[in-house]
């Protein structure tokens, strides 16, 4: 028999290294902080299935994509995301290879908060997949206060 240690994060993502976990949940304190600046997302089916949209200031999602756009640039070492990051977040895609780095990693926080960002349209309305910022005259046009 042999035995087994892990850790667990705040998130349930399983480390067999607890220096790696610390500094995984580190990560996720970072990214919760960049993600504040966004109002909460209802927990609901309605929302999830076009029942309306959350909407942010375009200030605000520049941030987030400027925060997020920073700590992927690290976690990734994407000297060029950073860059853009830095100097021009408007220019930050989150449709952009960088989704590829994020979702085939064990980045379970960055994942979450680089797919809120996908869900946001170019009026900066948040909706609860992506297909509702891709095809916002889809779902329902109420802001979800």
């Amino acid at each position: 028999m042999k035995e087994l240690i892990k850790y667990v994060s705040d998130d349930n993502t399983e480390f067999s290294c607890k220096t790696d976990c610390v500094e995984y949940e580190k990560l996720c304190e970072r990214i919760k902080q960049v993600m504040s600046v966004l109002r909460q997302k209802p927990d609901d089916c309605n929302f999830l299935n076009g029942g309306g949209y959350i909407q942010h200031t375009p200030a605000d999602v520049v941030l987030v994509k400027q925060g997020l756009g920073l700590i992927a640039a690290e976690v990734f070492n994407l000297s060029w995301l950073k860059k853009d990051a830095s100097n021009n977040p408007e220019q930050v895609n989150p449709y952009s290879i960088v989704y590829r780095y994020i979702s085939d990693s064990r980045n379970n926080c960055l994942n979450s908060a680089w797919f809120r960002l996908m869900c946001i349209d170019n009026q900066y309305r948040e909706w609860g997949q992506i297909y509702f910022a891709q095809n916002p005259t889809q779902g329902t046009q109420k802001e979800i206060r």
